[in-house]
């Protein structure tokens, strides 16, 4: 009903505005294996030939929300596929819906780039200096040197995770790349739609 469907868009605002206070308690992983994947997978052709319900529009637009709010912490795998999801829904009729779509690939690519200049940090104050860095890249490294000092070889092992988990989203968005930024230069003539 579409009462059903308001109470459930109102349920995965509630989880995406307070994700940080509740990622302990939920599993983002099992959410969107059992129950977001499915759903954006099974309403997508419906909403790529226009015939999608303005309820089913809600419904996708709040869980493409969340995946670029809480699609960092899936697997790989996992993320790859999210990210496809996403991709294609940039060329659904509902303008809502895709640009939607494009403001999650932004939040997904945008956590990519966080861990690859947490990986440049690391590998700044792991490799031998030489010469005499600016005061601020000093600082820099010397915090990030400590941190790595503090928490020894479970650290290397944690970025030696992040290095992998980030090869295999950029291998993804590499993949993905012309697809979306073709819907990304589709919508722009789309764009009179909402003046």
């Amino acid at each position: 009903t579409e009462e059903s469907v308001l109470i459930r868009e109102a349920c995965y605002r509630c989880i995406g505005e307070g994700y940080n206070h509740v990622q302990g308690s939920v599993s983002f992983q099992a959410w969107y294996e059992t129950e977001l994947q499915p759903q954006l997978a099974h309403r997508l052709p419906s909403l790529l030939t226009g015939r999608g319900q303005l309820s089913e529009s809600v419904l996708q637009a709040r869980a493409l929300w969340l995946l670029g709010v809480c699609g960092h912490n899936l697997e790989p795998a996992h993320w790859c596929s999210a990210y496809e999801l996403v991709v294609q829904h940039m060329a659904t009729h509902d303008l809502v819906v895709a640009l939607t779509a494009v403001s999650s690939a932004l939040a997904l690519t945008a956590a990519i780039m966080d861990d690859q200049q947490a990986l440049e940090q690391y590998d700044a104050a792991t490799k031998p200096k030489t010469g005499i860095p600016n005061m601020m890249d000093a600082l820099q490294l010397q915090e990030t040197a400590e941190q790595v000092q503090q928490g020894g070889e479970g650290v290397d092992a944690a970025f030696t995770d992040m290095r992998a988990r980030v090869e295999r989203r950029l291998a993804a968005l590499s993949g993905a790349m012309s697809g979306a930024l073709g819907g990304c230069f589709s919508l722009l003539d789309r764009l009179t739609e909402v003046e």
